[in-house]
């Protein structure tokens, strides 16, 4: 009989992870080393990727930095030849990078504004999939968590190109579970409320910009049962969760990691 006993230890795992420079990636970067994976730490030329990796000085020795952009097929490709060629493969794609443009209503929303986001939200989630499903095969499978978001599961007013590029991943991660699932590749997805990020700390301060008295944390903490936002640290908790053998058996799967939210 198959053990049920299984521990989320990641010792001699490799792991790519994008958007690692701050908030959710970064929580989940070094949850996974402190979990015994190397780790290679994805994010843009010119964003804190560095300063941020230096910072964890017990830790950086199993952090290498790649510097790409995930709307780039050939930025994938050469982050995946940097990890086969020193490890020969790679277990675990982590596809967090992503961006968000909120307070427009449709009438008004800029189309390059759409365009960036679902390019970094939606294709870079697709390419990044893509382009690992190789070096994965080589270790006769692997796993693979998208970011995606409780605007996934539902509508927003003032977030058309969020939501839409959320609902597509989480619809890719279905598809690609479904896909994949013959090379023993497990594909799910994690859907936060949302999290007490720079990027939605930076989020409120363009609001306040327009009204002063607006508190992001307060509105968003509004609709919550939990009645706060979540930490970075338990999106990641979930984040390893469905990479590690504990969830062997869950594939295609979109985890709510909301206080509640979708439960209402």
């Amino acid at each position: 009989m198959m053990s049920t006993q299984k521990d989320l230890a990641f010792d001699d795992k490799i792991v790519l992870i994008t958007g690692a420079a701050g908030g959710i990636g970064l929580a989940t970067t070094l949850a996974f080393v402190r979990s015994g994976a190397t780790v290679f730490a994805m994010d843009l030329l010119g964003s804190s990727l560095a300063e941020s990796v230096a910072a964890m000085t017990d830790l950086s020795g199993s952090i290498i930095t790649i510097e790409g952009d995930v709307t780039q097929a050939d930025d994938w490709q050469r982050a995946v030849d940097t990890i086969t060629g020193e490890f020969g493969g790679l277990d675990i794609l982590v596809n967090n990078a992503g961006i968000i443009e909120a307070g427009s209503r449709l009438e008004k929303f800029d189309e390059n504004v759409f365009d960036r986001v679902m390019a970094v939200n939606t294709k870079g989630t697709f390419l990044g999939m893509k382009a690992v499903i190789p070096a994965m095969r080589k270790r006769h499978g692997g796993a693979i968590v998208n970011v995606s978001s409780i605007s996934g599961h539902c509508g927003s007013a003032v977030a058309t190109a969020y939501t839409a590029s959320k609902h597509a991943v989480l619809g890719m991660t279905k598809s690609a579970a479904l896909d994949l699932a013959e090379y023993d590749i497990r594909v799910n997805a994690v859907c936060p409320a949302p999290i007490d990020t720079p990027m939605v700390r930076n989020l409120g301060t363009r609001q306040q910009a327009k009204d002063p008295s607006f508190d992001i944390a307060a509105v968003m903490s509004s609709g919550t049962p939990l009645k706060r936002l979540g930490d970075p640290g338990e999106v990641a908790s979930a984040i390893l969760f469905l990479a590690s053998e504990q969830a062997s058996f869950i594939t295609g799967a979109g985890l709510p990691v909301d206080g509640g939210v979708l439960a209402k």
